[in-house]
C-alpha cells in the first residue's frame, strides 16, 4: 500500500474490507471483477473515485450471465446518486431502459446474496479461488477419482479384484 500511495505502482488489488477503511487520494478509477453483495458494498467500492467531491471517476463491474438479477441493486444505487446530483436523464449513467429490463430481485435472492456473497452465485470447482499448488490440487482431484472409482466398481459388484479370471502367475 505504501508503493500504492507513493505512485510507484498503479494498480492495487483490494478485498471489501479495505474499501471500507481507507482513503487514498487520487483513486479516478475502480474495476469490480464480481457483483458486490450489497449496495452499501458498492457505494464503499465505487466510493473511491468520488471521495471529498471529486468528479469524473469511473467504476466498471464486471458481471456474468448469473449475475444479472443482482446487477439491479448497483444499477438503482447508480440512478439514485446522479438524480440526487441533479442530472437529466439524457446524461445518467444509468438508462431508464435497462433499468425497466433488468428482473427484479426477490427478496430471498437479496438475502442470499448478502449472506454468501459471490459463493451463493458461483458452482463448480473451476470457479473457487484456492491458495493450493497446481500439483497440490491435481494430486487431490486424482485422490478423488481414485476413491470414486472404487466406490463404483464396489457398487457394480466388481470389488477389489476380478473373480472371473484366476491368475496364473508369470510365464517363463
Amino acid at each position: 500500500m505504501r508503493k500504492f500511495r507513493a505512485g510507484e505502482i498503479w494498480v492495487l488489488i483490494t478485498t471489501d474490507v479495505l474499501s471500507r477503511g481507507v482513503d487514498f487520494a487520487g483513486v479516478n478509477g475502480v474495476v469490480n471483477y464480481d457483483v458486490p453483495g450489497s449496495s452499501a458494498a458498492y457505494i464503499h467500492r465505487a466510493g473511491r473515485t468520488g471521495r471529498a467531491g471529486r468528479e469524473g471517476g469511473v467504476a466498471v463491474t464486471f458481471y456474468t450471465k448469473e449475475d444479472i438479477p443482482f446487477v439491479k441493486t448497483v444499477a438503482n444505487v447508480i440512478a439514485a446518486s446522479e438524480k440526487q446530483a441533479g442530472k437529466a436523464g439524457g446524461e445518467a449513467g444509468v438508462q431508464k431502459w435497462l433499468l425497466d429490463a433488468l428482473p427484479k430481485v426477490a427478496k430471498a435472492d437479496r438475502k442470499k446474496l448478502r449472506e454468501r456473497g459471490v459463493e451463493s452465485r458461483r458452482s463448480g470447482s473451476k470457479a473457487k479461488i484456492t491458495s493450493k499448488s497446481g500439483y497440490e490440487r491435481q494430486r487431490e482431484n486424482n485422490r478423488w477419482g481414485a476413491i470414486e472409482g472404487s466406490k463404483r466398481r464396489r457398487a457394480e459388484g466388481g470389488g477389489e479384484g476380478r473373480d472371473d479370471e484366476e491368475w496364473a502367475g508369470l510365464e517363463d
